[in-house]
């Protein structure tokens, strides 16, 4: 087998080396036809990592050759990702003066998988004058794992230079761990200049807006130390205004109390420095959780700062508006900022957002509205705010709509908001009735679809519907077919009288209506018909193909399978790959017809057909051989669009058998199918030894490592070879879990894996990793893993902590479940989250376990209550008492999904949530969960069924599949292994 990463020249193929020396030939190469220059290059590219001694000289002619420069980016692509030596290359085209280079090389090194190889390249230029240049430098150092130490030493000193960039800033809140205690002693350095300590703040900032996102996925995330806060807080008792400001931003959004916090970033507001006003701004937003009460002089001046010149300081200063309540002096200043276009939509969003619109904010928005000269978005938020302030409005607006000096569209948009203030009050109605009549064409179909619904008689509204249907204005036309929708609904009667209006309005509408009229009336022969035509009728251009396959699943989902069969046979061949696509993704079973139907294909058909029925035929767990020849050709064959559709559909096949060896270790040779052909490679057990040396490879790449990892974790013992490789990784953060996960498989013993663990517990910035991947060693060396992990636990560090408490939650010891506990009972509530998910992990003690994770199901950190609520499912029907907090839990959107889960978990004990979730089933938000849930619960939710059968008669053709899941799961418990 082939090496998966060639070295440089070292093993050309036949004809690379009169390529290569074509190219290194400059002068002759670039005089050359441009046919001929672009075919040199493309066969380039297509040799891959062997070709990349080229690489020097693509890059010289993507400088010389701005014509052949999209070519010779895609051929280095080609070259450059599994290269070892072109790393090095491209690291020095990143100094290179020409922007496009520059750029162009960065953009290669972010994709390569072998970039480790240009590590100690990218700690020279670490140091390079050219600040965007180290930016670079960093941002790939990190990315393949350098000392975050290092790298936050250098990105320091260079906010004494300029603004830091994108990268440094990234770098830097990914290395939180050693960049916070440095911005906090910078901010206190005097001999540091101004500019450079509000950068760090800055940065200090954004590392605490993250923190609540970052607990999404590490709970174990925290942002200034005790010792950086108290540095901190000790500076705003200063005298030098700069760093009582810089100290102030930096601790807003951490766990700081300190009185003066709040008044020295007010004072912030009045600076001269925009970036000070600006970064005091952000800060002060950080500081809504603790219930400051923003007084009405600030807010004042908060409005004031719209009109700052700075257009970032009128950014922060229109995020904080949003999140404060304005009394009706604030509202009339706003309102006079209106005049001012550049504000105006900002002004509008922020008036909006507000719950409650005061009376006297009501004639100057219809006095700006009605001579403001708006545009139409503008028009519409206007609307909204007076829709908003409710009935008081109602009356100024009636006004509006019967102003015939006033533009019909301005008038029409006035009605729509009126009627949802009253929308059946007689009045309204009179008022609606009457305009059916008006001059003006908008306000007449506007009163036409808002009256729709509120009267009997609907048949003189038809023609006025079907002229909104063709109206420039796209609300309008979805006005008008919802409106169409509902009068339809009434009565066969009502149907009949609209579907000859269908051929009065253009193909485009004339689709969608009668594409949503059959939604409702399936039954409907002429609609049957006309849907059958339409799927003839559309063009085989791509502006239709996403319609015909939103008319095919639609027509799958409801018609009977002769329907579908008929499809099949039909004489248009597009239209078969169509409805072979749909079908692959509808999530039908196979009935036998349908069966022998795909596998006719598979001999009689194009290509094209017959890859579309094979996918089908695989994800159905069919075995016929000829499926995986026609694969092998695909694959191995130069169409490169069935090429595509073969690796996405491969992708979603569950798993290969072993037959399918030799090909999958073929594939590992194609970037486009690597990552498919690792991770079957990885199910196929003694079949895939002779891929293991090539999976070893590419563990050494920043790529393939992790899809890599879990293969070879997957074969365990027959990928003996990888340990020493993989033990490499265990000193490296970004690996360190993985690299466990699969040794913990692979060894036999474990001690010098255990002896490395160790050692890395005293390293800061791996202690926590190294926590999570001791515990994959939980079931083989149970004692030696509590015993260190117990020893982590007592530092005086959180963060680490946390990752000792996260990897107990792997063992089932007695000491673990006691340790666990205790640190429910008596630490900081910042542990909870973790605690409480390797409480769930454990599963031991529920008597005591329960009523602990109840409480924290009951606490104010969301969360805890999040990973509460998802521990609690794990013990099943022993946590039978947490049912009335779960349900409460329920109405808080967080936690529904790990609430109804726990529920659904807990079984039968949980029954009376039952009649909750049948509810939410009308919620369209809710409903994909319920669905889940009810699944899981069973034969428990039998008194779901009604529900779901009328559901099953009426909704989005997207939600089928599911509820009639949810329905065979109750009905059949066997296949869903309930009792």
């Amino acid at each position: 087998m082939n090496e998966p990463v060639e070295g440089t020249g070292s093993q050309t193929e036949p004809g690379l080396s009169s390529l290569l020396a074509r190219i290194k030939n400059q002068n002759e190469f670039q005089s050359a036809a441009a046919s001929t220059r672009q075919s040199i290059i493309a066969a380039l590219g297509d040799s891959g990592a062997v070709a990349d001694s080229a690489v020097p000289d693509l890059l010289a002619a993507y400088q010389a050759l701005p014509d052949d420069a999209e070519v010779i980016s895609r051929a280095l692509k080609q070259i450059c990702r599994d290269s070892k030596t072109a790393p090095v290359e491209l690291v020095k085209a990143l100094t290179a003066d020409d922007l496009r280079i520059s750029d162009l090389a960065d953009e290669l090194l972010t994709e390569a998988a072998c970039l480790k190889y240009a590590s100690a390249n990218l700690w020279v230029i670490l140091n390079d004058p050219n600040s965007p240049v180290r930016d670079k430098a960093a941002s790939h150092l990190q990315e393949i794992g350098s000392d975050d130490r290092q790298l936050v030493s250098v990105l320091i000193e260079l906010l004494e230079e300029a603004e830091p960039s994108w990268e440094t800033q990234s770098v830097l809140k990914s290395a939180w761990l050693y960049a916070l205690p440095e911005l906090a002693r910078l901010i206190c350095d005097p001999s540091r200049s101004p500019r450079s300590r509000l950068r760090a703040a800055a940065i200090i900032l954004e590392i605490n807006s993250i923190k609540r996102i970052k607990h999404l996925t590490d709970r174990s995330f925290r942002t200034l130390g005790r010792a950086d806060q108290g540095l901190l807080e000790a500076a705003l008792e200063g005298t030098d205004s700069w760093t009582r400001s810089c100290a102030a931003c930096a601790l807003s959004g951490s766990d700081s109390r300190h009185p003066k916090i709040y008044d020295t970033l007010i004072d912030g507001l009045q600076s001269s420095q925009a970036e000070l006003r600006c970064c005091c701004l952000k800060a002060l937003g950080r500081r809504r959780n603790e219930r400051e009460q923003v007084d009405a002089n600030v807010t004042a001046r908060l409005i004031e700062l719209l009109e700052d010149p700075d257009p970032e300081v009128v950014s922060a200063a229109d995020a904080l508006l949003a999140q404060l309540r304005f009394t009706s002096a604030d509202w009339i200043a706003l309102i006079g900022l209106l005049e001012q276009r550049t504000l105006s939509y900002r002004v509008l969003s922020l008036l909006r957002e507000q719950e409650e619109v005061p009376v006297v904010a009501v004639t100057p928005l219809i006095r700006v509205l009605c001579h403001g000269g708006f545009e139409r978005e503008q028009v519409r938020l206007l609307i909204d705010i007076l829709v908003q302030a409710g009935r008081p409005a109602l009356k100024a607006m009636r006004a509006v709509v019967l102003d015939s000096s006033l533009s019909g569209k301005i008038r029409a948009a006035v009605l729509r908001g009126a009627v949802k203030i009253a929308p059946a009050e007689p009045e309204m109605v009179s008022l609606l009735s009457g305009l059916l009549e008006s001059n003006e064409p908008e306000l007449r179909m506007t009163a036409a679809i808002e009256i729709a619904d509120k009267r009997e008689d609907c048949q003189p509204l038809i023609p006025l519907l079907v002229a909104g249907l063709q109206s420039a204005d796209y609300a309008m036309k979805h006005s008008a077919l919802e409106a169409l929708k509902k009068i339809v609904a009434r009565s066969p009667a009502v149907l009949a009288s609209v579907i000859p209006h269908l051929n009065d309005v253009p193909r485009e509408q004339r689709l969608m209506l009668t594409f949503s009229f059959y939604h409702q009336n399936q039954q409907h022969p002429e609609l049957r018909r006309a849907m059958w035509s339409l799927l003839h009728e559309m063009n085989q251009g791509e502006d239709e193909r996403l319609t015909r396959s939103i008319v095919l699943r639609e027509l799958i989902c409801v018609e009977p399978e002769s329907f579908l069969l008929e499809l099949l046979t039909d004489t248009d061949a597009d239209l078969v790959q169509e409805t072979l696509v749909v079908l692959d993704a509808s999530g039908l079973s196979l009935s036998d017809p349908l069966r022998d139907q795909l596998e006719q294909f598979l001999s009689g058909a194009n290509q094209k057909t017959r890859l579309l029925a094979a996918l089908i035929l695989l994800k159905a767990d069919s075995r016929n051989d000829t499926l995986r020849i026609i694969m092998s050709e695909i694959l191995t064959g130069d169409d490169s669009e069935l090429f595509q559709i073969a690796i996405a559909g491969l992708e979603k096949v569950p798993a290969f058998d072993t037959k399918w060896a030799p090909l999958l270790i073929d594939l590992l040779q194609k970037q486009e199918a690597r990552f498919l052909a690792i991770r079957q490679l990885g199910t196929l057990g003694a079949a895939a030894e002779p891929a293991i040396p090539t999976l070893v490879e590419y563990l050494d790449t920043t790529s393939y490592f992790k899809v890599c990892a879990e293969a070879l974790q997957q074969l365990g013992q027959l990928a003996v070879p990888a340990i020493a490789v993989l033990r490499a990784h265990l000193q490296k953060k970004g690996s360190l879990r993985e690299a466990c996960a699969a040794l913990a498989c692979i060894e036999e013993d474990h001690n010098p894996t255990l002896a490395i663990l160790t050692q890395n517990l005293e390293q800061p910035d791996l202690r926590s990793r190294t926590c999570l991947g001791l515990a994959c060693f939980a079931e083989a060396l149970p004692t030696e893993v509590e015993s260190l992990l117990l020893e982590v636990l007592q530092s005086d560090v959180e963060y680490d902590r946390s990752g000792a408490i996260r990897g107990l939650g792997s063992l089932k010891t007695k000491t673990a479940w006691q340790r666990l506990v205790q640190v429910l009972e008596t630490e900081n509530p910042n542990l909870w989250p973790m605690a409480a998910s390797a409480l769930g992990e454990i599963g031991r003690e529920p008597e005591t376990t329960v009523p602990l994770l109840i409480d924290v199901l009951n606490s104010e950190s969301w969360q805890a209550r999040q990973s509460a609520a998802h521990a609690l499912g794990q013990f099943g029907a022993a946590a039978q008492s947490a049912v009335p907090d779960l349900m409460t839990a329920l109405n808080d959107a967080r936690h529904f999904s790990a609430a109804a889960g726990a529920l659904s978990a807990i079984g039968a004990p949980a029954i009376a949530v039952i009649p909750r979730l049948i509810e939410m089933l009308d919620n369209g938000e809710y409903r994909c969960e319920v669905l889940r849930v009810l699944t899981r619960f069973g034969p428990v939710a039998k008194a779901a069924l009604p529900r779901l059968k009328e559901l099953a008669a009426n909704v989005s053709r997207c939600d089928l599949p599911k509820i009639r899941a949810v329905i065979e799961a109750i009905e059949s418990p066997e296949l869903t292994g309930k009792e």
